[in-house]
């Protein structure tokens, strides 16, 4: 048997379930993550396989314009201690399997100590509730027999993390009214072979008579952390709270999680469930008060299916207390709605230790190890040339061999547009598949705890000066004096310029932290060189780092795209459909643009555009085609000049002459940092 190796792989088993041949099965890696495994021999190649993979396949969008809504839910205190929330899935199992639906959830398996799928009745729902911090393992049986009950007319109820839900509606392959899907917020799967091995190390497996892998007997708090219980059939117990268990250490610390995790896109608000179930996780103080002490369920309406059944479940049970709550506090704390868990910085060695050493040893060795580089950029404000600036320098640090995290704006920073914090659009989603972003934090000791992440920082297009009053600066405020910084595309030539003595001699003591800054703007490279006594560069635009290819190379499609004479490329149209733009961008002659972005793209690819003259970054990218003698790109109405693309080629040419002496420059000082 060949296994069949794609990193994005989830492990479903959709496509083992969907081979008519019989030629693929699932087993598991190295690591012990599920895979699939193909005889070769059989394969007839008729693609089905491809056909309902969720990773090679989305199944976004569902086929609903039904606006969400986000509701807080908790059932009575014997429910909420067999779940790992508020209760809100038993409750809609209950309803279902009620009514004559078949339920689908994951189950701990006491004899052998794993977690799969099964059908599970009325008398059997306390089996697949509650959370375990384990891959699930789904058999074919499961997708046959539930395709089966849906042909016959019977309603289906499956709860799963996101990519087993789009892998069951890839393999049904069509609609039905009477499916009904739950996914999870899920914060990525750890391989079965990790629990084993704890449970081998730290207990008699065989003697085990139950797991609660969220023990709540003693939980005063929604705040409080897990507890880990185990039951012996002697009578005894072991229980352990989450910051001294080793398995949940390396869990929620990331180094356990599968590889694939870390590349999920579906850690997004485009959800492949009717409806999607988590922890209600609020920030305000208001909704803290108003938890439940023992449990509380955030419900997301996703599809009308979901909210027809939400309201026939859910808000028709008088036993369940049931609030509608607002985005910002379903969201915040919740990362895995919009992005996916980071690779920890130790996770590849962790996945190499646990080969040969004992489980514990392998995460106290692993656990603290630190990135060679934490890195801020502004990919928050949502902006498309912000975005592609952070890939840009992701992608030069990452070449360099280094290990990266980016990491989402601080809580407290930005407070006049607390939407940075939780509102996602689609673009924002090339940082967070290609790059390990760290959550938010909330709080000077956080702060200092993330500072202490990484050997060394680097200020990427950050412009520091963005922030309300009532805002600390910048996390730098809080972090180790002691950890080295670099600025890479500093603007403050128009900040400075509004700045009283006071508050000009405040930032420059502030510009003293760094090693080296390489500015974006010339305009007070002399001043800073001058009072600051070091030596500056100039990066004229942060895009200007990667090639052209680079940036096509973020597009989905694979293929020749169609050649076309001239295409217009909208700064709105980024924003929805970013790899269209980016496959319009490359295959035209001409192209005409109001986006900052597309432009610059332009220029490093020496293709012939036009801007138009209501640009929104007009007098920024003004400044910049000045400088390299591409004044005439600015249209000054509608009509294309008939000017050929010689001078942006001979731009193009000056710019890939330019970025090897930069890259240079900028390896040279990251290195010196870090050394």
């Amino acid at each position: 048997m060949t296994m069949l190796h794609n990193e994005k792989c989830c492990g479903c088993g959709a496509c083992a379930a969907a081979c008519p041949a019989g030629a693929l099965s699932v087993g598991s890696d190295i690591n012990g993550a599920y895979r699939p495994f193909a005889d070769v021999k059989k394969c007839c190649g008729c693609g089905q396989c491809i056909r309902v993979c969720p990773c090679i396949n989305s199944v976004f969008p569902l086929k609903d314009e039904t606006e969400q809504e986000y509701y807080s839910v908790y059932a009575s205190k014997d429910i909420c201690m067999k779940s790992a929330s508020g209760g809100a899935f038993r409750k809609i199992a209950e309803y279902v399997s009620a009514n004559g639906g078949i339920v689908y959830g994951a189950g701990y398996n006491i004899s052998s100590h794993d977690v799969s799928h099964r059908e599970a009745g009325t008398d059997e729902l306390d089996g697949i509730c509650g959370s375990k911090y384990l891959q699930s393992y789904i058999s074919s049986d499961i997708y046959i027999s539930a395709g089966k009950y849906l042909e016959n007319g019977r309603m289906v109820f499956f709860s799963g993390t996101p990519c087993q839900v789009a892998g069951l509606r890839n393999f049904l392959g069509k609609e039905y009214s009477g499916l009904l899907t739950a996914d999870i917020i899920c914060h990525g799967v750890s391989p079965v072979l990790y629990w084993k091995k704890f449970l081998s190390e730290n207990t008699i497996p065989e003697n085990i008579s139950s797991v609660c892998f969220r023990h709540k007997a003693d939980q005063k708090s929604a705040a409080e952390g897990y507890r880990l219980r185990i039951e012996f059939r002697d009578g005894s117990s072991y229980e352990m709270p989450a910051e001294k268990c080793p398995y949940y250490m390396a869990y929620f610390s990331g180094i356990s999680i599968n590889e694939a995790c870390s590349r999920c896109k579906y850690a997004s608000l485009e959800r492949t469930g009717d409806i999607t179930l988590g922890d209600y996780l609020p920030l305000d103080k208001s909704e803290i008060e108003a938890l439940n002490a023992k449990g509380n369920s955030l419900v997301i309406i996703n599809t009308g299916k979901g909210r027809k059944l939400f309201e026939n479940a859910v808000m028709s049970d008088r036993t369940l207390t049931v609030r509608q709550v607002d985005m910002r506090n379903s969201v915040i704390m919740n990362h895995s709605l919009y992005k996916p868990a980071p690779e920890a910085a130790g996770a590849v060695d962790f996945r190499k230790d646990m080969r040969n050493m004992p489980f514990e040893r392998a995460v106290r060795r692993n656990i603290a190890k630190r990135y060679d580089v934490l890195m801020f950029a502004p990919f928050y404000s949502g902006k498309a040339e912000n975005i592609f600036r952070s890939l840009a320098v992701y992608s030069l640090l990452h070449d360099m061999g280094l290990k990266i995290a980016m990491t989402e704006l601080p809580l407290y920073i930005h407070s006049e547009k607390p939407e940075y914090h939780y509102k996602k659009n689609a673009i924002q989603g090339l940082v967070y598949s290609h790059c390990p972003v760290l959550p938010p934090v909330y709080g000077r000791e956080l702060c200092i705890k993330l500072s202490h992440s990484a050997r060394m920082f680097i200020l990427a297009d950050e412009p520091l000066w963005e922030y309300s009053a009532e805002d600390v600066r910048h996390l730098f405020s809080h972090a180790d004096d002691a950890v080295p910084r670099i600025a890479l595309g500093l603007r403050i030539s128009e900040r400075l310029a509004d700045c009283d003595d006071e508050l000009r001699e405040s930032f420059y003591d502030y510009l003293y932290q760094f090693e080296r800054i390489f500015l974006s703007d010339e305009d007070v490279k002399e001043e800073l060189e001058e009072v600051l006594e070091m030596e500056t560069d100039c990066i004229p635009e942060l895009l200007f780092l990667a090639p052209p290819e680079y940036y096509y190379s973020l597009s989905a499609n694979d293929g020749e795209a169609i050649k076309t004479d001239v295409s217009y490329v909208w700064e709105k149209e980024l924003y929805s459909d970013v790899y269209d733009c980016l496959d319009r961008i490359r295959s035209s002659e001409t192209v005409v643009t109001d986006s900052y972005f597309a432009a610059v793209l332009c220029m490093l690819d020496g293709k012939n555009f036009f801007v138009t003259a209501d640009a929104p970054e007009r007098e920024t990218l003004a400044c910049l085609l000045e400088r390299y003698g591409l004044e005439e790109r600015i249209l000054k109405n509608s009509s294309i000049p008939c000017i050929t693309g010689k001078s942006v080629s001979a731009a193009a040419d000056k710019i890939a002459e330019s970025r090897s002496i930069l890259l240079g420059s900028i390896k040279k000082a990251v290195m010196g940092c870090l050394e």
